[in-house]
């Protein structure tokens, strides 16, 4: 974790689910996948930006893991952009 060599200042919770999201949004804009709503991927996006395959995302859903990442529009699945970087941060319930 980061420390300010001269304080002793660490980012807290919220401060590296930010980074993340920006790190995230740049890998989003440099792969041009497609944002729904300004905050939703579709699965197989969210299983690239999660660095898992998507037929792990479509397990965890029928076995009710992680539910804080998806949720449904109009009939489909959609994976919330912060939900994946709380994840992605190893701050997210499992």
């Amino acid at each position: 974790m980061f420390e300010c060599p001269n304080c002793g200042w660490r980012p807290d919770h919220a401060y590296r689910v930010d980074q993340e999201l920006s790190r995230l949004r740049q890998v989003i804009e440099d792969r041009a996948i497609t944002v729904i709503l300004d905050t939703k991927v579709l699965p197989d996006d969210a299983a690239t930006l999660l660095g898992k395959q998507p037929d792990t995302l479509r397990g965890w859903r029928h076995q009710g893991k992680h539910l804080q990442l998806y949720s449904k529009l109009g009939g489909r699945n959609y994976y919330d952009i912060r939900a994946i970087a709380e994840f992605r941060t190893g701050m997210s319930e499992e």
